[in-house]
């Protein structure tokens, strides 16, 4: 049950930064000054990366055609239904989402590049090739130092690959869902939730180790990243976001253990899915509303972040009783997991 907990609030933890990040970028504070751009670019390599990893690290062996069934259900519809609603938003309203000119080019950016929602996309063929890797920690660990390879090539020589089928972002963001697989099958977690007195010590020792290694880490990265501006670096993307991943899984550890129930961060955690899908919505209407009587700035994303969070939360709770919308929006099954 902790476990559970805390993957819930470091999933809620996560589409808070994503948010966070979208009401940065639309407003304009993003680029403001320096501070504001490492602010923007470290959210970048902690929110959808955090998302990724923890997909991998609850992606296990199961039955193939139960666990497509699952992923159609509760990943490619929704980006069907949801993709489609956010290509009529395009054309109706001035949101600046729309990337092809014509109605075709736009129907092939959605369905095909899957630009609209590209986390949804790159989801879908991480898990449509997970199959292939469960319980070969040795092709996943060989996989991962080639991806990382391959992202820090790509990177050096500023190559941008083909926006179709989200191969690029795929290439980019898959050693974060291998290393969650290998994370779930080195027993990472069981390694910091012992419960038992003779563990204890062994818990808190692995866990100040962590702590210390994250604060190492991620301070050597973010200096050459946000001091130095090697910016762009794979590796130090990935290790920075590593880093300030493991910190969050170590309050998340925490919290969970506590006897007071976070409960709407356990249900923000359950819902983010839901939540990074009807994102753009809010936040477009918002930042529309209030542009019409206040300028761009940080006090206009804290008015854009927390209404975002609340409506997109009440839309959940209320549409989960809703069959037909529920199942659209892949809301059914959150209860179950």
């Amino acid at each position: 049950m902790e476990q559970r907990k805390s993957i819930n609030y470091l999933k809620a933890f996560a589409i808070i930064l994503v948010v966070i990040y979208h009401a940065c970028n639309l407003t304009g504070v993003s680029y403001q000054s320096m501070t504001a751009v490492r602010f923007s670019y470290a959210l970048r390599t902690i929110h959808v990366p955090l998302f990724i990893l923890i997909a991998g690290y609850l992606c296990r062996r199961q039955p193939i055609r139960p666990f497509y069934g699952k992923k159609i259900r509760r990943i490619l519809v929704p980006f069907l239904f949801m993709s489609f609603l956010k290509l009529i938003m395009n054309n109706v309203l001035p949101v600046g989402y729309g990337h092809g000119s014509s109605l075709l080019s736009q129907l092939v950016d959605a369905f095909v590049c899957g630009q609209l929602y590209w986390f949804c996309y790159c989801l879908l063929i991480m898990f449509a090739v997970a199959p292939l890797l469960w319980d070969r920690k040795l092709l996943k660990a060989v996989l991962l130092i080639l991806l990382i390879g391959i992202n820090l090539f790509l990177g050096i020589r500023e190559i941008h690959l083909t926006d179709w089928l989200q191969l690029h972002n795929v290439l980019y963001y898959f050693p974060y869902f291998l290393l969650g697989m290998l994370l779930k099958e080195l027993h990472f977690s069981e390694k910091f939730s012992g419960v038992g007195q003779k563990e204890k010590g062994v818990v808190r020792r692995n866990r100040i180790l962590l702590c210390a290694a994250a604060f190492l880490t991620g301070g050597i990265s973010g200096y050459l990243i946000f001091y130095r501006l090697v910016i762009y670096f794979y590796i130090l993307d990935f290790l920075f976001g590593l880093s300030v991943m493991a910190l969050m899984f170590l309050l998340t550890s925490f919290l969970s253990g506590l006897s007071f129930p976070f409960r709407y961060l356990d249900a923000v955690g359950r819902y983010s899915f839901q939540i990074m899908l009807l994102d753009p919505f809010f936040h477009a209407a918002l930042y529309m509303l209030l542009s019409l009587f206040l300028q761009e700035g940080p006090f206009m994303v804290v008015l854009i972040t927390v209404p975002d969070l609340v409506l997109s939360f009440l839309v959940c709770k209320g549409l989960e009783r809703v069959p037909v919308l529920s199942d659209l929006l892949g809301l059914g099954l959150v209860q179950r997991n």
